[in-house]
């Protein structure tokens, strides 16, 4: 897997510790899911534009259902 999308996941993992924790497990098997749907993809640019979906619906997620 690329070395950036390991990062990405370690990273959104972290980051469900920021929602309410009835959540987190939703969150988690979310992000595994979307993870094995693009682990054989392999054109960079095509990973660069995914990586910033991921990080991008990540912040509206943590935005909307953060602990308050």
């Amino acid at each position: 897997m690329n070395p950036a999308a390991v990062q990405l996941y370690r990273e959104l993992f972290r980051k469900t510790r920021q929602l309410p924790k009835a959540s987190w497990d939703y969150y988690r098997q979310y992000i595994r899911e979307n993870f094995r749907s693009f682990d054989d993809e392999v054109d960079q640019d095509r990973l660069k534009d995914i990586i910033a979906s991921a990080r991008k619906d990540a912040g509206w997620v943590l935005k909307t259902r953060s602990k308050k």
